[in-house]
């Protein structure tokens, strides 16, 4: 490499590169600046979200802001990281040196362990999709349905195939558009579509599950890599085991959204840092950089965890033997990281601004709160992916941990102080061994919390308690290192392997059949019940002679012809008066009954009264908003009882 005091040419030639890209950001910058500041300004914009397009132009000054302080921390810090040297600092990260290197049994063990988490998964490839499932299809991937007739959706409809535009740069649903997902699953679904002749706007839910699922067995395999990269192979199968039963990940590795693809390329940048820090070639920081980068691509939330990992790196680094090697190192770091980010920053810049525009209007929503229950929750789901308490009262079917402790008094808690003491042992001993790498594993929940803290304080909206998803190859990779360094003898660490494993199996038995034998919201279902079994969208364009009202979950990707405007017993009576003048089929899907016994007291009464309707079926879902109730409209009760419903005051 170069010397920093006396560049070669070609080294000169990049820092002049790096001054032309700076000056075109500024240029750009400056042309587009105004428009990006008028964007800003305007508060009222989240009422009326405009089209992506009309936010390109405002992304530009933000893109160029950003790349001209990026371009100009470059060409600043030049001398730092274009010098001799290989940047190595000599930091010690993994537990054996040289890496292990992985036999035949190795390999076969992980074939094992793969084959068995893709028959568990398999199930859950024809589930119906749930609500954020939807969203996402609907506005980025599949495209909608519309009536021709705005005011007629028993009449004609007409499908509006989505942009490319707004599948690669918009994201008005409010975080829904998981961007390296939705171009992979659009890709594919149009390529099946022409080789098969489909009609317009058709799908099928396997086909859009069909990335997720390949990242998410990936996954398994990138933890398996990573233990054994830093010296334990066989812990490396145990914790692809483990992470393959955590419900989260069965759960995520088959939903049409974007999480499997991020934890895919975060556990490559985990294996990336390693190797950077450990060798500190100019190809281990180009890892480091194309991994944050997909991950943050596949999902933005892994951002906290990334920025926390950033922060121990630098840190290290400083820490470490041998200044001149780790100025240089720093300074690769900081090279690293610059690129990621002007590669990230223009393709999500439009879909940050509407992200701004859309927070007022999430914060009215309404905000869960998030005390000693939700974090009581939150490190159960995290840890063994099943809620310690029960939330909805009324569910004989949701699994939640004291339930299950309740029937198995011996059993379960017994597994749980297995799996805690895998942990802890599994952490002392990566700290005993490589403090980096444990810094590494704390880093990751500390970033973690500051998401949790940043909603609350910052955004005012809940925190979802799996956007913690990029926890659980954590809990895999310290309860399998617990089990791997148990003892030097290999009965040892066999047995205690055995019994981690088991543990697990104990703990995540209840969520994992649950979640393969019920759909996370089953909208389909209720769907089905109104209008017929395989009911498709796209295979009913014509006229309709149901009526489908949805209170609170609507899932245009099922239904373009619902509504959801049943907020009143007058609008309700109002659908009641057109069924029985239009001959029509009326049923009603109410999601997330509990909100609606709290919001309209007066609405469920009727519903529930078999006078007017008749409850069909009631799909329990393990969380409260995913639950769905079935109503049918008797046709001709609302003349029958005068033309009125008698309805309580609330």
């Amino acid at each position: 490499m170069p010397d920093s005091a006396q560049p070669r040419r070609h080294a000169r030639w990049l820092i002049v590169g790096l001054g032309v890209w700076t000056l075109v950001s500024a240029v750009v910058f400056a042309l587009f600046r105004d428009e990006w500041f008028r964007t800003m300004a305007d508060k009222a914009g989240f009422l009326n979200l405009p089209p992506v397009t009309t936010l390109l132009r405002p992304a530009l000054g933000l893109t160029g802001f950003a790349h001209m302080v990026l371009g100009a921390v470059l060409v600043a810090t030049h001398r730092l990281w274009w010098r001799r040297g290989e940047g190595q600092v000599r930091l010690q990260i993994a537990l054996a040196e040289p890496p292990v290197r992985a036999g035949v049994l190795w390999w076969l063990a992980l074939a094992l362990v793969l084959a068995g988490a893709l028959a568990e998964r398999l199930p859950r490839m024809t589930q119906s999709f749930w609500g954020d499932e939807s969203l996402c299809l609907n506005s980025y991937v599949i495209g909608r349905f519309k009536p021709r007739d705005a005011d007629d959706h028993q009449g004609a409809m007409k499908y509006v195939a989505t942009s490319w535009t707004a599948t690669v740069f918009s994201d008005d649903g409010g975080g829904n558009n998981h961007f390296l997902y939705s171009i992979l699953s659009r890709s594919l679904l149009e390529f099946w579509r022409a080789k098969t002749h489909q009609p317009k706007g058709a799908f099928t839910e396997p086909l859009l599950r069909v990335w997720p699922l390949i990242f998410g067995l990936a996954s398994l395999a990138a933890l398996a890599g990573l233990m054994r990269r830093i010296g334990l192979p066989w812990g490396g199968i145990l914790a692809a085991a483990l992470l393959a039963l955590h419900p989260w990940h069965l759960r995520f590795s088959t939903e049409a959204r974007g999480y499997a693809l991020m934890i895919f390329f975060f556990i490559l940048t985990l294996w990336s840092w390693v190797n950077a820090l450990e060798r500190g070639r100019w190809r281990d920081w180009a890892a480091v950089a194309a991994c944050q980068f997909f991950a943050l691509w596949s999902w933005k939330g892994v951002m906290y965890p990334l920025f926390a990992i950033n922060v121990v790196a630098p840190g290290s680094i400083w820490l470490a033997r041998g200044e001149g090697s780790r100025l240089v190192a720093l300074g690769r770091w900081l090279v690293c990281n610059v690129i990621a980010a002007a590669a990230f920053i223009p393709l999500v810049a439009a879909a940050q601004i509407q992200m701004i525009q859309m927070l007022p209007r999430i914060a009215k929503m309404g905000n869960l709160p998030m005390d000693w229950p939700w974090l009581k929750n939150l490190v159960s789901e995290t840890i063994v992916g099943c809620q310690a308490w029960q939330l909805d009262v009324t569910n004989p079917e949701e699994i939640f941990l004291h339930r299950w402790a309740a029937m198995h008094p011996v059993m379960v808690p017994a597994a749980l102080v297995v799996v805690a003491v895998a942990l802890a042992a599994g952490f002392i001993q990566l700290t005993r061994k490589s403090r980096v790498f444990a810094a590494f594993m704390v880093a990751i929940p500390v970033g973690g919390m500051v998401a949790a803290v940043h909603f609350k304080l910052g955004l005012h909206i809940e925190l979802l308690r799996w956007y913690w998803f990029f926890l659980t190859p954590v809990i895999a990779l310290l309860a399998a290192a617990g089990a791997a360094l148990a003892g030097r003898r290999r009965v040892l660490r066999v047995a205690a392997s055995a019994v981690v494993l088991a543990a697990v199996v104990v703990i995540s038995w209840p969520m994992c059949v649950r979640l393969t034998s019920h759909a996370t919201e089953d909208l389909r279902g209720a769907l089905e019940i109104a209008r017929s079994t395989g009911y498709r969208p796209f295979e009913d364009v014509t006229s309709s002679k149901v009526m489908t009202i949805w209170l609170w979950r609507h899932p245009r990707v099922y239904d373009p012809r619902g509504s959801t405007k049943a907020e009143s017993v007058e609008q309700l009576q109002g659908y009641m008066r057109t069924a029985d003048a239009a001959g029509l089929d009326f049923y009603l899907i109410s999601g997330y009954p509990t909100l609606t016994e709290l919001l309209h007291p007066e609405v469920m009464p009727v519903l529930e009264n078999p006078a007017f309707f008749e409850k069909k079926h009631t799909f329990w879902a393990q969380l409260p908003q995913n639950t769905l109730k079935v109503f049918r409209y008797r046709s001709g009760s609302l003349a029958a009882h005068g033309g009125e419903v008698a309805t309580r005051q609330p």
